[in-house]
């Protein structure tokens, strides 16, 4: 069984990995255009829109080259972020702390902060 120092030494060697990677693992600033609770609840409006928001990760689900996060705000909000590989994809900007997703995923666990930008959009 996995102990508390096993969860922090994974933790740090995540850390590592994202620094070697160029990623600045706490910027300072985020670039939110809108807030969880106003996506949800604005969803008709915003529809196929491109947004920004941030939030910290409830729950991570990945099946291929497809992933879900799950991210809430200060508890009264979630939204669900629909990740999908594509060849098309510009490479992540390394200097706005940007990773490649969802193959870089598994460096972020629940309870990190995260800013997420993309189209509004509505899954089966």
């Amino acid at each position: 069984m996995a102990t508390l120092q096993d969860f922090r030494n994974e933790r740090l060697r995540k850390l590592e990995e994202l620094k070697t990677l160029g990623v600045n693992p706490y910027p300072a600033k985020a670039n939110r255009t809108h807030d969880i609770e106003t996506i949800v609840t604005g969803f008709d409006k915003l529809k196929g829109k491109t947004v920004t928001t941030v939030g910290r990760i409830k729950s991570i689900r990945k099946f291929g080259k497809i992933a879900f996060v799950v991210i809430g705000d200060d508890g009264s909000s979630t939204l669900q972020l629909f990740l999908k590989h594509d060849e098309k994809s510009p490479k992540p900007k390394r200097s706005n702390s940007e990773l490649a997703m969802p193959a870089e995923l598994a460096l972020l666990d629940t309870g990190d902060f995260v800013e997420a930008t993309g189209p509004v959009i509505e899954t089966k």
